[in-house]
């Protein structure tokens, strides 16, 4: 009884040195399993840090991208802005070409005017030439007969 209680307590510590052994062996495993998913985790930290790099490549290429299209608007509206500089430019010749037309239908009407009003004064001054033609033949004619009355009386 003694004996088979130390020989069940042996048994007992052979399981308790086998138990050990085992936690042991099992520390073991977990320990190389902390290792391996260690080692994974650096590789996965590898590649954040690598796919954060290349963010931060993409981010200064998007901004790059950005300027370059703020800058492009920018142009475009200086592109707007000079257009309608033009076109208002365009306006103004045009106003002045159609002023001009209006001065040149202006002086073509006073031409017109001045060339009727010379055609006038010249028919009068033709009249008037005519007049004082006719005047001189009557004067002329009125101092013969004066002057043959003037000899009858005499």
């Amino acid at each position: 009884t003694s004996q088979t209680a130390q020989k069940k307590l042996s048994k007992m510590k052979k399981r308790i040195k086998n138990g050990n052994k085992d936690i042991e062996k099992n520390k073991k495993g977990i320990l190389a399993m902390i290792k391996q998913v260690d080692t994974l985790k650096q590789k996965e930290q590898k590649e954040i840090d690598r796919e954060n790099r290349e963010i931060q490549k993409l981010n200064e290429f998007l901004a790059k991208l950005q300027k370059n299209k703020d800058q492009r608007t920018a142009n475009i509206a200086a592109y707007n802005q000079k257009i309608q500089e033009y076109q208002n430019e365009i306006k103004l010749w045009d106003e002045q070409k159609n002023q001009i037309q209006q001065l040149n239908q202006q002086i073509n009407n006073k031409l017109k005017l001045a060339q009727s009003e010379e055609k006038t004064w010249q028919k009068k001054s033709n009249g008037h030439a005519k007049q004082a033609k006719k005047w001189d033949r009557q004067a002329s004619k009125s101092k013969s007969v004066y002057y043959k009355y003037k000899r009858v009386n005499q």
